[in-house]
Order: C-alpha cells, then sequence, then structure tokens
C-alpha cells in the first residue's frame, strides 16, 4: 500500500467525504500574507516575525504578541483578499455534483483571527464556492476529520497530512509557497485539475 493511501479499496463510483482546508488550497492566501506584510509588518511586529515565519503563522501560530496583534488587526482582511486558486470554484462544482461531501476544515475563525468567520462565509457567497458543512477554528484536524468522518483531507500543511495519515485518514498535500522545499512522502498535488484526476482514480 502507497504510504499515502490509507484504504485503497473503493468501491466503482463510490463517493467520499472530503475535507478540504481553504487557505492555500482554496485560496492562494500566504501570497496575500505576504504582500501585506511586506509593507504593515514593521508596523506592528518585529522584522522578520510574520515574514520569516510564514508556515507557521499559515497554521494560525502565534509566537508573540505582535503576531497576535497583526492578526487581529489585519488577517481577516488580508483573507478576504486572497484570490481564488485557478480552477478551485469549477472543480469543487464538480465534485458536489458527483455526489461527494464537501467539509470545508479552516483554522479561521474567532479564536485567532477575529472577523474571519462571518467575512469567510461572505467571500464563499460571493465566489460561488460549494460546500456542505464548514468547521472553524481548526487546530486539530486529525480529531475533526475522524469526528466528521472524513476519507480523505486535502491540506497545504505537511505537518497536518503526515498526523492525519497517521492517525488513520488519508490525505493529500497541495502544493503551495509555504511546502514546495519540504521532502515528504505524502502524495502531492500541485494544481485542482491534479486533484479531481487523483479523486477520480480512487473512484473507479
Amino acid at each position: 500500500m502507497k504510504p499515502w493511501i490509507v484504504n485503497d479499496k473503493m468501491e466503482e463510483g463510490m463517493k467520499m467525504v472530503l475535507g478540504i482546508d481553504i487557505d492555500d488550497v482554496i485560496t492562494d492566501t500566504s501570497a496575500a500574507l505576504m504582500a501585506h506584510a511586506k509593507i504593515h509588518e514593521a508596523e506592528v511586529c518585529e522584522k522578520g516575525e510574520i515574514l520569516d515565519h510564514l508556515p507557521q503563522v499559515m497554521r494560525g501560530e502565534i509566537h508573540s504578541p505582535k503576531v497576535k496583534l497583526y492578526f487581529e488587526l489585519y488577517m481577516a482582511k488580508i483573507m478576504a483578499g486572497a484570490s481564488v486558486k485557478d480552477g478551485a470554484v469549477a472543480t469543487l462544482k464538480r465534485l458536489k455534483a458527483k455526489g461527494h461531501r464537501l467539509v470545508y476544515i479552516t483554522a479561521r475563525g474567532e479564536t485567532k483571527f477575529p472577523g474571519s468567520r462571518e467575512m469567510t462565509m461572505n467571500f464563499l457567497k460571493s465566489q460561488q464556492l460549494p460546500f456542505d458543512e464548514i468547521i472553524f477554528d481548526s487546530f486539530d484536524k486529525l480529531k475533526d476529520c475522524l469526528d466528521r468522518q472524513i476519507e480523505l483531507m486535502v491540506d497545504d500543511s505537511v505537518k497536518n497530512c503526515e498526523d492525519l495519515v497517521n492517525g488513520g485518514v488519508q490525505a493529500v498535500l497541495f502544493s503551495s509557497s509555504v511546502n514546495t522545499g519540504i521532502a515528504t512522502n505524502l502524495y502531492r498535488v500541485k494544481d485542482w485539475d491534479e486533484l479531481e484526476t487523483y479523486l477520480d482514480h480512487l473512484a473507479k
């Protein structure tokens, strides 16, 4: 069995419960954060507190009171301005039409990103992004996936994906600027077309 496949014996045409991260999977949030931090980081944080710790910051890790303040002041606005990745809307609509259940599982939420919950709901509606359920304030994605009986999780965090696979949940790593240089045995997709092809293969 391949290391990223937990269960590869699916019935033909099987519908899956899919867990999908938002930031850097559906939206290009790290690019929006980098652009903002290059201009505004020094207004709140020490030099490099955001830009030098981008993977951690994208996971919602607060390593100083100043980063916490930056989150409170700016992150909801940054998330709202992030572009949707090419192919995401069309692919998600096709996946839902094929009968898959779409559960967005995200660290966004009021715990660390004030204002992000309402903003996200409005953003998803405005972009016509389909979903069946959203789990906000997700800081233990393995637990949330097990609780919701997620069969496959798509995330850009290597750590999250490895924790999921080790915990018995199938995971796919979505390539992003925060993980491209990390060596891993996880199955990796570069874009939404490649992800859809992979999911179609699993369902056959």
